[in-house]
């Protein structure tokens, strides 16, 4: 049996690439967004409403994201966690 190779630290580009695609998703979803506004079939009329849509997607990725990174590459889970946290800790709490 061989030992697991050794955790290698990602690079300044490697960590620059992830966050440029990243913000590429976002403006994917945002330019999307703003193209279909007028269509109330595609995407909601109220801005607060279209906002916890575009959450819903981007949390939907994140788990997404997650699951590869556990899958192929567990030493950059962190990437999408820090995502998730980031989108999750904005959202209000409401009682229902």
């Amino acid at each position: 049996m061989t030992a697991p190779p050794a955790r290698r630290r990602e690079t300044f580009a490697e960590r620059r690439a992830l966050h440029q695609r990243a913000k590429i998703g976002v403006n994917v979803h945002n330019g999307y967004a703003k193209s279909n506004v007028g269509n109330q079939r595609l995407w909601p009329a109220d801005p607060d409403a279209a906002e916890r849509m575009l959450d819903f997607f981007l949390i939907e990725k994140g788990f997404y994201e997650i699951e590869y990174e556990l899958a192929h590459r567990p030493d950059w889970l962190r990437v999408p966690l820090t995502g998730m946290l980031r989108i999750l800790s904005q959202q209000p709490v409401e009682a229902l």
